[in-house]
């Protein structure tokens, strides 16, 4: 994979992100982290418990334009659901009910619809259910539940 782009300000004194000006679309061996209000911050707050990393990022097309979607995930496994619109100066969380979830696979079914596999909780044979995001609104997706099994029997 190749960057596109990344640019991160920071705070010369702290060592902490202060703005993000562009956020990646794709990375390859850079590693992006977002605190708990999907802003840019660094590997130090991640180590210390306080980031998610960003494990799949997709462009997707809105009615206001193209924007990079992000699932961020905790340490403990709990996920993080941002939109960027590229030239803003940060990623804001998305709206909908399993933001801080745990989730599993992430893909992109076209350039406006991903697709979310949610569990109920962290551990075995727990229900787990397909959530089908349609970004025509970039913060408020609609989401739709496609359908739910238990573990890993689909």
């Amino acid at each position: 994979m190749t960057s596109r782009w990344v640019r991160v300000v920071f705070s010369s004194i702290t060592g902490t992100a202060l703005t993000v000006l562009a956020i990646p679309y794709q990375t390859s061996a850079q590693q992006v982290y977002f605190d708990n209000e999907c802003k840019a911050t660094t590997y130090a707050v991640m180590q210390r418990g306080g980031a998610f990393r960003v494990d799949h990022t997709f462009q997707v097309e809105t009615k206001k334009g193209n924007h990079v979607f992000y699932a961020a995930r905790y340490g403990d496994g709990s996920g993080l659901f941002c939109i960027y619109k590229p030239g803003s100066k940060n990623a804001k969380k998305i709206s909908v009910p399993f933001q801080m979830g745990f989730f599993n696979n992430v893909i992109q079914k076209n350039s406006k619809t991903i697709e979310i596999e949610i569990q109920d909780g962290n551990g075995f044979n727990i229900p787990v259910t397909l959530y089908q995001l349609k970004f025509k609104n970039p913060v408020k997706p609609k989401v739709k539940p496609i359908r739910t099994w238990i573990g890993n029997t689909r």
